[in-house]
């Protein structure tokens, strides 16, 4: 009796195990960006900043770990705080996504910050974002590039311009 009831153990450790990896694996599929964009930039400059929405529909939190762009020699996940009366920016090692929430990236806010520009935010082009969170894995958005006049809802946030420093 002891042998079958050991079995009856292992086999509800291991659907257990089973659905848990189920749940963590369809996650991913719960994590979607929406509204990329940028402002054109000057042809002159060497950094620029990419925001966006992130959704997640899902019923476990993720963490974006990092980001990266063929735009750019370098894209950082930063977020403006304010210390000693003064805004600056703060790189950041990653960025909580809650369950069933949305993150917005935005002016003023949290933002990813491309260094080292490889070619000119020109206005209507794009470029490809590729976001790598902690339990979706990779998740591709498309940026696109537009005047702020063409941006509802982001017309009163401030921006840096792209030109800050860690």
């Amino acid at each position: 009796m002891k042998s079958v009831s050991s079995v009856r153990f292992v086999t509800r450790i291991v659907c257990l195990l089973g659905m848990l990896l189920c749940l963590v694996a369809t996650a991913g599929a719960d994590v979607h960006v929406e509204d990329a964009w940028s402002l054109p930039l000057p042809p002159t400059s060497v950094n620029g900043a990419a925001y966006l929405t992130v959704h997640n529909r899902g019923s476990v939190a993720d963490r974006l770990l990092e980001v990266e762009s063929d735009i750019a020699g370098k894209a950082e996940l930063h977020n403006h705080v304010m210390q000693d009366g003064q805004m600056s920016m703060m790189r950041l090692s990653g960025v909580d996504i809650p369950p069933n929430a949305s993150v917005v990236f935005a002016p003023g806010g949290l933002h990813v910050m491309l260094l080292g520009l490889t070619r000119p935010f020109i206005r209507d082009e794009q470029y490809p974002l590729i976001l790598r969170f902690e339990h979706a894995g990779e998740v591709p958005a498309v940026v696109m590039i537009r005047d702020r006049s063409a941006m509802s809802g982001h017309a009163g946030h401030s921006d840096s311009g792209g030109s800050g420093t860690d």
